[in-house]
């Protein structure tokens, strides 16, 4: 296997379209939360644009197949968002924000073939990584605030996505 140097660029392509279909066919559901200064909701986010640099693509064969991507760009979609500040100063608005994440994931696998040379594929393993997730506000009334402050909830949209692709990989 490791000196089927074409087998395992087909099999580096496939492990790609399987990390892209789990990253692309994910429905993330409304976020939504409360703290100690108000709550907020955020809704509508889908994926628009996946990129992968074949630069940043490493395969390893040993007894199991490893293939790594680091640094895959997720474009998202505008999402809606909306936040009542409880506290002083007290604030109540809704708008719009896009964000594109940096994404790192492997996916690990064993082939083998019996003797009719029917290929079996086992052992997978996959973790996908959601490494940044930079928020921007386009559209609101305190846009710039909101600007300011977008670490109160970019950690929470960070990981609801996290979460959503690991469930698809795991479906999958």
């Amino acid at each position: 296997l490791q000196e089927n140097e074409k087998f395992v660029d087909e099999l580096t392509d496939l492990a790609l379209r399987y990390i892209e279909d789990a990253v692309c066919s994910i429905e993330i559901p409304p976020i939504t939360g409360e703290k100690d200064w108000g709550n907020y909701r955020i809704a509508g986010l889908g994926v628009k644009r996946f990129t992968v640099d074949t630069e940043c693509v490493t395969a390893e064969v040993t007894e199991l197949v490893r293939i790594e991507v680091k640094k895959i760009q997720v474009e998202f979609d505008a999402f809606d968002f909306s936040l009542e500040k409880t506290s002083f100063p007290k604030v109540k608005d809704e708008g719009k924000a896009d964000t594109t994440a940096t994404v790192s994931a492997f996916v690990q696998f064993g082939v083998s073939t019996d003797a009719e040379k029917n290929i079996t594929v086992d052992q997978v393993q996959a973790q996908v990584n959601v490494d940044a997730l930079p928020v921007t506000v386009i559209a609101a009334n305190h846009r710039w605030l909101f600007n300011t402050l977008l670490s109160v909830f970019a950690d929470r949209v960070r990981d609801g996505v996290q979460q959503e692709v690991v469930a698809k990989v795991d479906e999958g």
